[in-house]
């Protein structure tokens, strides 16, 4: 789980739907322009989506950045028409085209037009590179001017087709010319990473921080974050802030996100950390209400499930004595429910997602999803081993806020270590109000081995005086 000291805002605050109702609610939710269109086209990682008007065009894993180029092969001249992409970002005074010829050829020219007929851009000429001179068998990156006054009409311009025309004399039928990254020219300072994104990164600057690895955080959010946005919420932030702090580890809210530089200084393989903070903004809009453990176990399963291979971090495989949904422990539990519970259907986490977009947060969602209450899909994960606390009222009740706000448990009598507590939900180091019934009394510990500061507690204390937010263990007792 991510820390979130640094921005509170890091945590927001029937049965067996049919998969399709879900479905339909998700793209009511993420209707607007993709924000991996342009990347995924221009970038060339979808060349079957470009047509070809002579020869073919086929996918070669030699790119010259990212997995995929276009070959073209089989005729002199052809014209390469891109998909129309929904709205264009990034528009700069420079469009950049990578090209790799067989071999040197002694005249041949690439020429580039856009169209957007619905936004006034009817095959509109750009510009023209040669191909004359340029050494066979590796990239050349050739330069197109845009006008100031396309660069005004691509801006604003929805369903913009590119057509890229190669001209040039074949040394033999079968060899490819290999066109790839088309995109604009970037600002200095902006990464390559962020080439035809559809957000922008404005780094914040405080403590010192290499600039590698600050390129690496800010390329793992460039690359990620548009693909979680297209998922979970095509309405989030296009402008990012990425502030550079001293404490915490890492937290994110509205669209800022903000990272301790000495964790990651010292844990530079932990970049998927990224990962679970973007998922934050996309929870942003959530309706007030939503258990913080859900939103914090949220991220955490969005991260695990586009997580980098061979890095530190690691789910809990299964439950253990300690663990509670309620303190985070979560991602395997909501795995086996979709193992279980929605075989075929959109993953728990997803659904609920776009369900807390509309509604205000219930228990009955679990059964409107599952058909399983909360706590029953709880304990049936642990095996039945799980413990579980009494009706308020008949123990004592512990809150993680002031005035009864956000329940942990109520606890039978009994004597409970940091463990045992755990495992009923009551966090550690997080209570800061208690309801004792008449005929009950708490003592309550600073360690969770009852020892420490310690004090007895015989009436309901709303707002805590004396261990607030340090209880580790503690005894239940009846008068």
């Amino acid at each position: 789980m991510i820390a979130c000291a640094l921005l509170s805002a890091c945590s927001a605050a029937t049965s067996g739907s049919e998969p399709d109702a879900h479905a339909e609610q998700s793209a009511a939710l993420v209707t607007g322009p993709s924000f991996t269109q342009q990347k995924t086209v221009l970038g060339f990682e979808a060349p079957t989506a470009w047509s070809v008007s002579a020869g073919t065009r086929t996918a070669s894993g030699d790119a010259s950045r990212g997995a995929k180029a276009v070959a073209l092969a089989g005729a002199d001249q052809a014209v390469l028409t891109s998909p129309p992409i929904q709205k264009l970002n990034g528009v700069s005074a420079k469009l950049l085209l990578d090209v790799k010829l067989p071999a040197s050829v002694p005249w041949g020219q690439v020429q580039l037009y856009v169209d957007s007929p619905q936004s006034g851009i009817h095959h509109q000429w750009v510009g023209l590179a040669t191909l004359q001179g340029l050494s066979g068998g590796q990239y050349h990156t050739l330069s197109f001017a845009v006008s100031p006054t396309l660069q005004a009409l691509l801006s604003q311009a929805q369903n913009v087709v590119f057509k890229v025309e190669v001209n040039r004399p074949r040394p033999t039928p079968t060899a490819a010319t290999l066109v790839d990254r088309l995109r604009f020219e970037l600002p200095a300072g902006i990464p390559d990473c962020a080439e035809n994104s559809a957000i922008f990164i404005n780094v914040e600057r405080g403590p010192a921080f290499s600039e590698a690895l600050l390129e690496k955080v800010q390329c793992r959010l460039y690359d990620m974050y548009p693909v979680l946005a297209d998922r979970f919420d095509r309405q989030a932030p296009t402008s990012l802030r990425l502030l550079l702090e001293t404490h915490g580890v890492a937290g994110a809210g509205g669209n800022l996100i903000g990272f301790n530089v000495a964790h990651f200084t010292e844990n530079p393989n932990d970049l998927d950390a990224f990962v679970h903070e973007a998922m934050h903004l996309m929870q942003s809009r959530y309706l007030p209400g939503v258990p913080g453990w859900f939103i914090e176990g949220g991220a955490d399963w969005v991260r695990n499930e586009y997580r980098t291979p061979g890095t530190p971090w690691a789910v809990a495989p299964e439950w253990a004595p300690g663990m509670h949904y309620r303190t985070g422990e979560v991602v395997s539990f909501f795995n086996w429910i979709d193992a279980h519970y929605r075989v075929g259907q959109t993953p728990l986490v997803e659904a609920l997602h776009f369900i807390l977009l509309e509604r205000t947060y219930t228990d009955a969602m679990w059964v409107e999803l599952t058909g399983v209450d909360l706590d029953a899909l709880w304990l049936e994960y642990s095996g039945d081993q799980a413990p579980v606390g009494v009706p308020v009222g008949q123990g004592v009740s512990f809150f993680q806020d002031p005035d009864y706000v956000r329940l942990g448990s109520t606890l039978p009598v009994g004597e409970y270590d940091a463990t045992r507590l755990g495992s009923y939900g009551v966090v550690n180091d997080d209570v800061s109000s208690i309801k004792v019934p008449a005929g009950f009394a708490v003592t309550a510990f600073e360690h969770g081995d009852f020892s420490g500061a310690q004090h007895t507690f015989t009436a309901d204390s709303p707002q805590l005086s004396v261990l607030n937010n340090q209880i580790s263990s503690l005894i239940v007792t009846e008068l």
